[in-house]
């Protein structure tokens, strides 16, 4: 932002201010830390912003096709996938109110999904209520489970908090997958107490909506295992999600790297006057999207015309 004119920081706060989202600190927010290097600019974005989203997620699979989970928004959705392609579902929350309100919110998006043609599986509405089930204890909810996903806020010391707690209830086959955009396991998987566990934590990070966007990245730390990876990306397919498998960590990871060397891009061309911020987004709804929805950038290149 800081290589932005006032008009163009204009635009992006007010985009900001509509997105319902709570920043209480920039490291909150990862890898958008350097975004924000004007201090003016995280000033107005932070006091603009109302939502408390400090809510946290688990997911987990177990053996016998039982999925606990913190109900919170992405959690949620987690949710819905795994139950919409068969598997049960245990909602995990301290409050008993967001985990009815939950229920009711995985319920309403199966519907939706069965509606538009996109469920992962064959589950009715109906048979879905009897795969949903609810707990508030984190050790119960953890029970011999296969796989656990944490989506909590942003925030390194949180998840290592997170994954400690979890580190105590899980077994020696449990994954521990992490839902964050931009953390690195690294930052907060390599102290765990039982250090065997740390070879089954990996980021496997949805894209949102991910409900409807299949992409997921799958990340491991230098220390996951092999077999962890191999079995978080059999899950993945197994929900009907589109897993991508990163050799190594980079800050960002590959979504956000490649989102926002375009968008820095963007805001170039806004900012020396080549184009409006509404031509812009033409050149990618109308241009880049649809060709790279199809091909990517490299078959695209590959398949381009010579010359």
């Amino acid at each position: 932002i800081h290589f932005m004119n006032d008009e163009v920081k204009g635009l992006l706060l007010s985009f900001v201010g509509g997105c319902n989202a709570r920043v209480t600190s920039r490291s909150a927010y990862g890898g958008l830390q350097d975004v924000f290097a004007d201090p003016d600019v995280w000033e107005q974005f932070s006091s603009r912003a109302h939502v408390n989203v400090l809510r946290f997620v688990h997911t987990t699979v177990r053996s016998e096709a039982e999925i606990p989970c913190y109900s919170g928004l992405i959690g949620t959705c987690w949710a819905t996938l795994f139950v919409s392609a068969g598997y049960t579902v245990c909602l995990y929350d301290i409050s008993s109110t967001q985990l009815d309100a939950s229920r009711q919110t995985i319920l309403k998006y199966l519907q939706q999904l069965r509606s538009d043609g996109l469920s992962r599986g064959s589950i009715t509405v109906e048979e879905a209520t009897k795969l949903i089930t609810t707990t508030s204890t984190l050790s119960e909810a953890l029970s011999n489970a296969i796989y656990a996903q944490e989506s909590t806020c942003e925030d390194v010391e949180f998840k290592k908090r997170i994954f400690v707690e979890m580190d105590l209830c899980v077994s020696s086959s449990t994954i521990l997958a992490s839902s964050t955009s931009t953390i690195p396991a690294s930052k907060f998987t390599g102290t765990l107490t039982h250090r065997y566990h740390r070879s089954q934590c990996l980021v496997v990070h949805p894209v949102n909506p991910p409900l409807y966007l299949a992409l997921v990245e799958i990340v491991p730390a230098p220390w996951t295992k092999d077999e962890t990876v191999k079995k978080a990306y059999a899950i993945m397919k197994d929900i009907g999600q589109e897993p991508v498998h990163l050799h190594r960590e980079v800050l960002g990871f590959a979504v956000n790297r490649l989102q926002y060397a375009l968008l820095a891009e963007a805001w170039r061309l806004v900012e020396n006057d080549v184009l409006s911020t509404e031509d812009v987004d033409k050149v990618m709804s109308a241009g880049l999207g649809p060709r790279y929805a199809i091909h990517g950038p490299l078959e695209t290149a590959h398949l381009n015309a010579n010359g």
